[in-house]
């Protein structure tokens, strides 16, 4: 099972990626990213909650990537990526440290209010036992630690 996440996940993220290479291709200079935050975290941890809590009014200069990232691989393609693009842009990882109680909460929450949320309970117990905790030689520029409650 856990296999499984891994490829549909993995399959996800590379489409994702694959997109990216037209924020930066064919852009003038002051539309390219400079700043590309990669959101590392668990489902409902709150990588989009930050996203709109930090996205600056200027548009062109930062990208934010919002996805589990939950591997090592994951992440080795985005950076990849993102250097062969534009050798000179910052790539911050925000890892969102949100425990598992809180993110399961959230999920009950969304579930009673009867959004339509294409997600199982099971999806973030698997995505907490796969996840490959961010390390500083995965080529970051740095690497911001954020911790989310209720």
């Amino acid at each position: 099972m856990k296999s499984d996440l891994h490829c549909d996940l993995f399959t996800r993220s590379l489409d994702r990626v694959n997109d990216i290479d037209d924020l930066f291709i064919g852009k003038h200079d002051s539309q390219v990213p400079r700043v590309v935050y990669v959101l590392c975290g668990n489902f409902l941890s709150g990588k989009s909650s930050w996203i709109k809590i930090h996205q600056p009014s200027v548009s062109g200069v930062n990208l934010y990537l919002d996805g589990l990232n939950h591997t090592k691989a994951i992440r080795t393609v985005i950076i990849k990526r993102i250097k062969k693009l534009s050798p000179g842009c910052r790539i911050v990882c925000v890892r969102l440290l949100t425990p598992m109680d809180i993110c399961l909460e959230r999920f009950k929450k969304v579930k009673a209010g009867g959004k339509a949320f294409d997600l199982s309970e099971s999806w973030i117990y698997k995505v907490e036992d796969a996840f490959e905790e961010v390390d500083v030689h995965e080529g970051f520029s740095s690497i911001e630690c954020v911790v989310y409650s209720l």
